[in-house]
């Protein structure tokens, strides 16, 4: 009880002493009764209005049993002579059950004037509660349970686990807007599915990354409305048991194809270039919207070319470049003329068989200089 609680039972017992004088024919209503059982200079034991109350007169430690049945303990201010008082100590041998039928609320405040303490500078930094087991601790709630403050940190000398029978939900920020930081030595991931929403940049940074694909009807699909742009410093090497698709409409507007007239470009600054087919034939078109022609019936090992406005074969240095056919039969066949033309001369040459030059509907026309038979 604090010195105030004890002027105020003063007051009271001088009014009571006031009105032990009054006229006796005087109707008095008593306010309160206070009964002293045990008293000395120091402590007091007395009844007030049914509380059971035993207190220090100097500080007002003690306790009190209220007619509601409550059980209150008031411990003292201790002093600056005194850091260590003022505290409610249980010591136990054979330990503490508590049974509560109602709430349990605590309110504790780091005291920077406190045995305890070394920062005595910043009054809200300190120790407010500590606990300490030689054992396990195990707490069953049936409800929710809300840790809220500044930091939070809980750290496990072995291993840490946390189990969620409905799901772990982890959220950086008031609306998921913080940063979240992982620093590990090994991440183990597993799940039967796995979705991954990023509203702005993705960034991967390793030295090796390696996907394995372990189902046979799986699939992977790279689905995106702006654009991609792949460096490697090393080789490439694509191993496909299936077969290959490109399709390219051909409408550039990234800034990383600067001629945008060409749909697909493939160059290489040294090396040669192949393409070629173990057990196919090879294709080569550029038909326009006109309708690609069948291929049925054309055997393997065959190249065709097919284009609607004509195909050109140059040689940017005319005095060095060389175009050579060599096969074992080789067919010109043209809906309109057929022009050969030289700058310097034409040789025809047949090793074993005839020369045969044959116009069914139209004459064989000879011009030169000069014209040699044999």
């Amino acid at each position: 009880m604090a010195l105030s609680e004890i002027n105020r039972n003063e007051q009271l017992r001088a009014k009571q002493i006031k009105a032990g004088q009054a006229d006796e024919k005087e109707d008095l209503e008593i306010i309160r009764t206070v009964t002293v059982i045990f008293q000395n200079k120091e402590y007091v034991l007395r009844t007030d209005g049914g509380d059971l109350d035993a207190r220090n007169k100097l500080t007002g430690h003690g306790f009190t049993i209220t007619q509601s049945g409550d059980f209150v303990f008031v411990s003292g201010p201790g002093g600056k002579d005194n850091p260590c008082g003022g505290r409610f100590m249980v010591n136990t041998t054979g330990g503490k059950l508590e049974k509560h039928g109602g709430p349990i609320i605590q309110e504790a405040a780091a005291n920077k004037n406190n045995a305890i303490e070394t920062d005595s500078e910043n009054p809200t930094k300190g120790v407010a509660r500590s606990t300490v087991l030689y054992g396990d601790d195990n707490e069953d709630i049936k409800a929710d349970k809300r840790i809220d403050a500044v930091n939070v940190i809980i750290e496990a000398s072995d291993l840490l686990t946390l189990i969620g029978h409905n799901g772990i939900k982890l959220q950086a920020g008031p609306e998921g807007g913080g940063p979240l930081t992982m620093h590990a030595g090994t991440i183990t991931q597993i799940a039967s599915n796995k979705e991954e929403y990023v509203i702005g940049q993705k960034m991967v940074v390793s030295s090796e990354s390696t996907e394995v694909n372990y189902d046979p009807r799986g699939t992977k699909a790279l689905i995106s409305p702006g654009h991609q742009s792949i460096k490697y410093m090393g080789d490439v090497k694509h191993q496909i048991m299936g077969a290959y698709r490109l399709d390219v409409a051909g409408i550039s507007t990234s800034p990383f194809i600067i001629d945008k007239k060409t749909g697909i470009g493939i160059n290489t600054k040294a090396g040669d270039i192949k393409f070629g087919t173990v057990a196919g034939s090879m294709h080569l078109m550029a038909t326009g919207n006109a309708v690609c022609p069948s291929f049925d019936g054309i055997k393997p090992g065959t190249i065709n070319m097919n284009s609607l406005l004509g195909a050109n074969i140059k040689s940017s240095s005319p005095l060095l470049g060389k175009v050579k056919i060599d096969t074992g039969t080789t067919e010109i066949k043209s809906s309109a003329n057929v022009d050969v033309s030289a700058e310097t001369g034409i040789d025809l040459t047949t090793n074993t068989r005839d020369v045969t030059i044959t116009a069914t509907a139209g004459n064989v026309s000879v011009a030169g200089t000069l014209i040699y038979l044999n």
